[in-house]
């Protein structure tokens, strides 16, 4: 498929497995298997927080219950002091 581009939007239906990549300094982080309760936490949290954050997708070709996050995270965001 095609790669999305910055300001594209990118619609990931319910279900379908997603992945954060976040760039670390080598050698400044070691890490480790999490635990099914630490991972069922995690879950959970990021459940709620669609939940709060997401709103229903406007696109009519988005399934059902699609939520948009358009800018609701990087509202979030703080500058580095």
């Amino acid at each position: 498929g095609a790669l999305a581009r910055p300001g594209d939007e990118v619609v990931i239906p319910a279900g379908c497995p997603l992945c954060r990549l976040t760039p670390v300094r080598r050698g400044a982080y070691a890490a480790s298997e999490m635990s099914p309760e630490d991972f069922a936490d995690r879950f959970e949290g990021g459940q709620a927080w669609l939940k709060e954050h997401g709103r229903p997708s406007e696109d009519p070709e988005a399934p059902r219950g699609t939520l948009d996050i358009t800018r609701a995270y990087k509202q979030q965001q703080r500058t580095a002091s």
